[in-house]
């Protein structure tokens, strides 16, 4: 069990598909595995033929591990039957529930949207939104206007404004003036907020490097003063 936490990879049901292929395609091609994922054609040559067998029931193995208990029971209900044992097969059954754009599959990412929190800095909301708004697209969640969209823009960059916790009220208040909004007027006011605060922790840190070196040499330039003044008292006693 904790060889396969150290592999990093989620578990399908707890995150999105786009973000488990990636993690599961990277730990693929880290291990020469990646072709499995795909229809192979076996070698002829017995010693290869060993570790073809070796190496495709390993790629099985890591799919079915990671793909949840919902998905792995959807695919023993397959009919007609489809080969468990078959990573290709796997990777298929997979890749065409989850790449399919349903209703579901979106409400699911919009949900993760939807509950996602400002943590720790701006930078990480920032990535954090980015990644968000890749996932909505990988599963073709439409952000524009009415016809043909899932939500209108305006909604859905004031929505990413309201995430904002007090510390941005100003921030937040420049963007209200300025309605209606877009996401890329959202991003932009982030991004410049974030490299003003950059700007801010570097020239507090040279100020505080300054001072330093400041204390450091008014305290060298003390030193001979202090070093006479103890060198004259013992010659005076």
């Amino acid at each position: 069990m904790s060889e396969h936490k150290s592999l990093g990879i989620p578990t399908l049901t707890n995150t999105s598909f786009g973000s488990w292929e990636r993690v599961i395609r990277g730990y693929c091609m880290q291990h020469s595995l990646v072709k499995f994922l795909n229809t192979t054609v076996a070698p002829a040559d017995e010693a290869a033929l060993a570790t073809y067998n070796n190496n495709r029931t390993r790629t099985a193995g890591i799919l079915t591990q990671f793909m949840g208990d919902e998905n792995f029971n959807r695919l023993k209900a397959t009919q007609p039957p489809l080969d468990k044992d078959d990573p290709a097969v796997i990777w298929k059954f997979l890749t065409d529930r989850y790449q399919a754009n349903t209703v579901q599959n979106k409400s699911k990412v919009y949900h993760e949207y939807n509950i996602f929190t400002f943590k720790k800095d701006l930078s990480t909301f920032n990535k954090d939104l980015d990644k968000h708004l890749s996932l909505l697209s990988s599963v073709g969640f439409v952000i524009g206007e009415p016809i043909g969209a899932n939500i209108r823009e305006s909604i859905f960059a004031e929505s990413i404004v309201g995430k904002l916790p007090v510390e941005f009220e100003n921030t937040r208040e420049l963007l209200w003036n300025k309605r209606p909004l877009t996401i890329q007027m959202v991003r932009n006011a982030l991004e410049n907020k974030e490299r003003e605060y950059v700007i801010i922790v570097d020239t507090d840190h040279q100020k505080r490097r300054h001072c330093a070196y400041r204390r450091q040499i008014i305290k060298q330039s003390r030193l001979p003063t202090l070093q006479a003044g103890k060198t004259q008292s013992s010659y005076q006693s």
